[in-house]
């Protein structure tokens, strides 16, 4: 059992599915069905649970609350992202001067390549 989001474009409303996969015995195929647990409240961002048999009634809390990620999680993922960041434009500078000396090696041999012909040519 897994619980996903779903963002809705049209209503402009996240969803929260809830996914239970099974395996058919006979043909031993899996299957998912997803179950509608609510949708996030913008303001609390609470999940707010929908249908007949989830209403909300006054008082009460939604029974999934949406996990919270601290600061240091994200911290630490920016760091992430900024080290493997630093590592790709380092290898991009690197793939660059190859570029550049095999465009230069290109034009030395084009070089060479036009200076057989015209030799070829005054004999």
């Amino acid at each position: 059992m897994s619980v996903v989001r779903q963002y809705d474009n049209r209503v402009g409303v996240t969803y929260i599915y809830e996914i239970i996969e099974q395996v058919d015995p006979v043909t031993q195929e899996k299957t998912k069905h997803r179950k509608l647990i609510g949708k996030i409240d913008k303001e609390t961002n609470e999940i707010v649970p929908t249908g007949k048999r989830g209403r909300k009634s006054s008082g009460k809390q939604p029974r999934y609350p949406l996990p919270q990620k601290d600061q240091t999680e994200y911290e630490i993922m920016y760091k992430d992202a900024r080290a493997q960041l630093q590592k790709a434009k380092e290898r991009i500078d690197e793939l660059s001067q190859e570029v550049e000396k095999l465009n230069r090696k290109q034009e030395e041999l084009c070089s060479w390549i036009e200076e057989g012909r015209q030799i070829i040519k005054q004999e």
